[in-house]
């Protein structure tokens, strides 16, 4: 008969463990963690204190995506969406995706500056 180990008493497996449902942390019992900011995309968020101190809406830069308005993927996260090793990543499409988002902030910032231009 095969035992397992449950907190420095051995029981035996015929045995159930008390089954307890907790609300995971991250997700806040929804199954999947959003990968957006506080500030939905604008960079600025509310700072409450200082909102409070001063009477007025006082916006700082968002923490989490440092003002650009979304965060930026883990390399982990990117080389397991594709399904290749670290290695391979590395080598091969770093240097790529990295040209790639250098490209799509120029093109971003072009379109800003066109767009101040045309409003002001």
């Amino acid at each position: 008969m095969k035992a397992w180990r449950v907190r420095d008493t051995w029981l035996p497996q015929e045995q159930d463990r008390e089954q307890i449902r907790v609300i995971c942390k991250p997700c806040g019992g929804k199954g999947a963690i959003k990968n957006e900011c506080r500030c939905r995309g604008r960079g600025e968020v509310l700072d409450k204190e200082k909102t409070d101190l001063q009477g007025v809406p006082v916006y700082s830069q968002c923490k989490r995506c440092a003002g650009r308005g979304y965060p930026r993927l883990k390399e982990a996260e990117i080389y397991a969406a594709l399904g290749i090793p670290k290695s391979t990543w590395s080598r091969t499409y770093k240097l790529f995706f990295d040209r790639l988002v250098e490209h799509c902030h120029m093109e971003e910032s072009s379109a800003e500056r066109s767009l101040c231009k045309v409003t002001h």
